[in-house]
Parts: C-alpha cells; structure tokens; sequence
C-alpha cells in the first residue's frame, strides 16, 4: 500500500516539474507573434494558425523561453477565454460605474 502512494508522489511530482509558468514577458511576446502572423497572412484557408505555422515561424521567435508546441497551443486557448470575456462584460454594462 505504501509503494502504490509513494509511486503517485513521484507522478506528481514529475507533472509539476514538466508545467512551466508563462511570464508577462512571454506572453506579450507571443501576443506580438500572433499579430504578426495575421498580418503577415501565415493562416491558412480556415484562417487558422496550422501546427507546422507554428513550430516553423512562431516557436523559434519563443526559443530562448524553451516552450513546445502544447505550452503555446494551451497560451493561445487562454488568451481566447480572456477574449471572449470582454464583450460579455461591455454587453452586460449598464453605464453606471
């Protein structure tokens, strides 16, 4: 019974080692990339950045911050959700602040 506890620690133990904070630097890094990438048209047909787009242009330009692929797929899901929260709160202003 202790192994089996033991064995999960270290599990857990080595997720949280592979988990690497964003910075504030590195996040508006990557915000910048992204709005290069729509000017400069890297989307393809369905306007959307492909895995090779990014792995090509945008994580080279992130390469002294070490990120991979999924840690940038999951920094763009979050600026989306942080989006998507501001026209919900301008829609449900009444004006009084």
């Amino acid at each position: 019974m202790r192994d089996s506890h033991q064995e999960n620690d270290k599990r857990k133990q080595k997720d949280v080692e592979k988990y690497k904070v964003w910075t504030l630097a590195e996040s508006n890094e990557l915000q910048k990339l992204m709005v290069d990438a729509a000017t400069h048209e890297w989307r393809d047909s369905n306007g959307l950045l492909s895995k090779t787009t990014i792995e090509r242009k945008i994580l080279p330009a992130l390469n002294d911050c070490q990120r991979t692929y999924p840690q940038c797929r999951s920094r763009l899901k979050w600026f989306k959700q942080r989006y998507n929260n501001f026209p919900q709160l301008i829609r449900h202003s009444s004006g009084c602040g």
